[in-house]
């Protein structure tokens, strides 16, 4: 079945009569065009279907407006891309997306498809400039987000350390002095920095304790039955928080499973504020990132560095989450409090036992 044939500039000329530049300065709303004459080539565009060839446009102006954006497609990223999505749109400007584990190779495509510009999520924390070499080497702007890397390029992402500071800092108003952290992957630099921001908040009050569980690697075996067991061991934790909402999930079956019941025993804050339909029974209290915000400012910075002539320097912006408070958190109550100074006070016995034994044992007494 043929093709249809896209019209051209000297179609509508041969449909108007007037000249191919005078089609050309119409179209592209250049110069002094008399009212009748616009009129008469727009009416004769519109019939014939004339599309502009971009293609010729990037040609002309070394622009053209496609924008290469890389990013998983689950969860919290898939409402950046689509903000992006949106964003671009506003700017008449193309999303190009792709997704490749050899990332080098797809910047490389980026490169040769000649985008003006790229945003993405890098899969290595660890990467440097040489990692963006194709990019960077030719002066083409470049936003990552979500996971900052070494190289000398923009970020636009989550204040991830502030979050984690947030959920603990929460729990403990609430009345909750022993916790328990789920952590993520270690090489993953959110995951890093919400675990610190956590621990940091506990170690500034005297008064908390703060197990960690998890093997902080992208280990997914690490499920219920595993943070169940530990629940178990540690009867006295009264709250914990996790790396993002899935795994707050599976902590929160895990504390059912061990007869406790949330919140009014044990209270759990989760991050991202992206509960997946399966689960939405989970009222979960929350760390929103603020997704549709990340890819705004990411866009927008993007198009600070097409439109400066200037070498800008680059930039760390992170977005203070919003805490999000539904139905997974509580304030202590009195009954899990007296348990817990009675747990206390086994345990501290129990470690006294334990000395006094050694004690003997070493004097011979035993």
């Amino acid at each position: 079945m043929p093709r249809d044939i896209l019209p051209s500039l000297k179609d509508i000329a041969n449909a108007t009569g007037v000249s191919i530049a005078t089609v050309s300065r119409v179209l592209r709303n250049k110069g002094e065009i008399a009212p009748a004459t616009k009129k008469l080539v727009l009416e004769a565009a519109e019939r014939l279907g004339y599309h502009d060839n971009r293609l010729i446009y990037g040609i002309q102006t070394g622009r053209t407006k496609t924008i290469g954006v890389s990013m998983p497609l689950e969860g919290f990223f898939s409402r950046i891309l689509r903000a992006v999505g949106e964003e671009l749109e506003k700017r008449d400007y193309l999303m190009l997306f792709c997704r490749k584990e050899n990332e080098q190779a797809m910047l490389k495509r980026f490169v040769e498809q000649r985008v003006d510009g790229v945003i993405m999520v890098s899969s290595q924390d660890l990467a440097d400039n040489t990692y963006f070499s194709d990019v960077i080497s030719r002066g083409l702007p470049i936003v990552t987000i979500d996971r900052k890397t070494k190289a000398n390029v923009d970020f636009v992402g989550t204040d991830d350390f502030l979050g984690g500071s947030m959920s603990a800092e929460y729990l403990y108003r609430l009345g909750h002095r022993k916790f328990i952290y789920y952590q993520g992957p270690e090489l993953a630099t959110p995951a890093k920095l919400r675990r610190d921001g956590f621990t940091a908040v506990c170690r500034e009050h005297a008064d908390t304790s703060l197990l960690l569980c998890g093997d902080a690697s992208y280990n997914t075996k690490y499920d219920e039955q595993i943070l169940f067991e530990f629940l178990m061991r540690h009867p006295e934790i009264t709250a914990g928080s996790a790396f993002f909402d899935g795994y707050a999930c599976r902590l929160w079956r895990a504390v059912l499973a061990a007869g406790r019941r949330v919140p009014e025993d044990f209270s759990i804050v989760g991050f991202g504020n992206i509960i997946p339909s399966n689960l939405s029974s989970f009222e979960m209290t929350t760390l929103d990132q603020k997704p549709e915000l990340i890819a705004r400012t990411a866009v927008e910075r993007l198009f600070e560095r097409i439109g400066s002539e200037r070498n800008l320097e680059p930039v760390d912006i992170r977005i203070p989450p919003e805490l999000l408070i539904r139905k997974s958190t509580a304030e202590l109550s009195f009954r899990a409090k007296k348990e817990v100074e009675e747990m206390d006070s086994l345990l501290f016995s129990q470690e006294q036992f334990i000395k006094q034994y050694q004690t003997k044992t070493a004097n011979g007494e035993g």
